[in-house]
């Protein structure tokens, strides 16, 4: 039987030889220029095998992310300081802010109170000075009332279920008018203040209130039988907690005129004769009401011949 070969193949060896060689012989050539010209035949710095450069492919993606985000946070800068400057802020956005109960005065007199038509100025008083003629005092867990000069207010504490008034020891037969400016505090809405009338005894005397939701009530005590000639009814004009409001009893001798913010809001015949005047505040079942009065006026009706 014949013996058969098969033809020998390329030698993979040989071929690596060949290179390795080939490389002595180029490094041998370069060392020996750089011998030439003074230098070391190998740089102390080169690598024993060559580097790639770096594929940045990879990251490309990266770079276009971070130019759009530092656009995002500068346009973003932009509008929150837009937003602080023309408050564009919704309700919901804002912390809610805490202060200390202040007064918004949103009313004024009705006019110069020295220039009331057909009126002249009886007493004036808005609580600046150092002294006031209405009472200053406490009664513990029923009220509390202080006249504040720094602040031009005269304040009363109310607890629950209570009423309590503060009288000018004005008597006069004569028609006048009595006005005040007046506000609930902001906490406490169910607090409700106002003027007394024709106050000639604890069982005889008119009431008018505003309360802390814009509602007033008009009442007539008479021989220790209170009377509600108005509830409580809420109109517009008439400010809540934390607003003060005008408030006006014009009284003529035959009938009794209620105002709020210079509005007529309700009249009736006079029944009582002539008594005093004064302020009045008072608190529902909810907690202590705090009430300010601002300033007091009294009027006397001119009576032309």
């Amino acid at each position: 039987m014949a013996n058969t070969t098969s033809p020998a193949g390329p030698d993979p060896s040989a071929e690596l030889s060949t290179v390795a060689q080939s490389s002595a012989l180029d490094q041998d050539i370069s060392a020996r220029k750089r011998m030439e010209v003074g230098l070391s035949a190998r740089r102390p710095t080169a690598k024993a095998a060559p580097q790639r450069p770096p594929d940045d492919k990879s990251f490309s993606a990266a770079r276009a992310v971070l130019p759009g985000l530092l656009g995002v946070i500068v346009l973003a800068t932009v509008f929150l300081v837009a937003a602080n400057i023309w408050d564009w802020f919704p309700s919901w956005w804002r912390a809610p802010a805490i202060v200390a109960d202040p007064l918004r005065t949103v009313t004024a007199p009705l006019a110069n109170p020295v220039q009331v038509a057909g009126y002249q100025m009886v007493l004036s008083d808005d609580f600046g000075h150092a002294e006031t003629v209405f009472a200053e005092g406490v009664q513990a867990g029923k009220w509390r009332i202080e006249h504040q000069p720094t602040s031009s207010t005269y304040r009363m504490e109310v607890w629950p279920n209570r009423v309590v008034w503060s009288l000018l020891d004005q008597t006069s037969d004569d028609p006048q008018r009595l006005q005040a400016s007046v506000a609930v505090a902001t906490h406490t809405p169910w607090g409700y203040a106002g003027l007394v009338n024709r106050y000639v005894d604890e069982e005889n005397f008119y009431l008018f209130l505003v309360d802390g939701q814009g509602r007033y009530m008009v009442q007539l005590q008479q021989d220790d039988a209170l009377a509600t000639l108005q509830p409580w009814t809420k109109v517009d004009f008439l400010n809540v907690a934390g607003s003060t409001n005008t408030i006006t009893i014009d009284d003529d001798g035959a009938m009794q005129r209620f105002y709020g913010n210079n509005m007529l809001l309700y009249e009736t015949p006079s029944k009582l004769p002539a008594g005093d005047t004064g302020l009045v505040g008072g608190s529902r079942e909810e907690g202590v009401a705090e009430i300010s009065f601002d300033w007091i006026q009294l009027f006397d009706l001119l009576v032309t011949q």
